[in-house]
């Protein structure tokens, strides 16, 4: 329910595509990655559980139970996270704003994106440029023969999900690309 597989699989891909392209990342890179897509997945599950408070959903039921040590856990993250950025690399720096920005978009009109059926590739996205965006600005290489599989293989995976979740979604009045098709 924490979404802790999200983001070990998050920190992986960053080792990976970082020796790959010769990249080496500091550990607080990793752990703002880290947390960052741990606090993008929390906010969002609030946000559902929050608005879908009849569901039957254990992930949302968890969310909602523990809603308050949630929101003191993501606040306290978000303190670590502002103060991090004063200690990395000025490169970083504008990559990590960029995708932020890109975060907190998503997080805004994610509605009207699931409500066209364009949730999982905006996610797919944001999740692959944010794995990749740090090995590719160390590197100061952007590969396109890179990011395309990632993307391809995190966007087939959503929509995967989406289908797994469909019935509960329909029944929460939710949108994906399952629902929508």
């Amino acid at each position: 329910y924490l979404s802790i597989d999200i983001v070990l699989g998050a920190v992986i891909l960053l080792r990976f595509f970082s020796k790959s392209l010769s990249a080496t990342p500091s550990i607080l890179t990793y752990t703002l990655l880290a947390a960052g897509v741990w606090l993008i997945y929390t906010l969002d599950h609030l946000r559902d559980a929050h608005k879908a408070k009849l569901s039957h959903r254990s992930r949302y039921l968890f969310h909602l139970k523990h809603q308050r040590t949630l929101k003191i856990a993501v606040l306290l993250l978000l303190i670590y996270c502002f103060v991090c950025l004063f200690f990395i690399a000025q490169a970083l720096l504008i990559s990590v704003s960029i995708l932020a920005a890109l975060s907190l978009g998503y997080l805004m009109i994610q509605q009207f994106l699931a409500k066209y059926g364009l949730k999982e590739f905006y996610v797919a996205v944001i999740y692959s440029g944010g794995i990749l965006m740090i090995p590719f600005t160390l590197s100061k290489s952007i590969q396109l023969e890179v990011f395309m599989p990632l993307f391809f293989l995190t966007f087939s995976n959503l929509i995967l999900f989406s289908w797994f979740e469909k019935k509960e979604d329909q029944m929460d009045g939710f949108h994906s690309i399952a629902t929508v098709m």
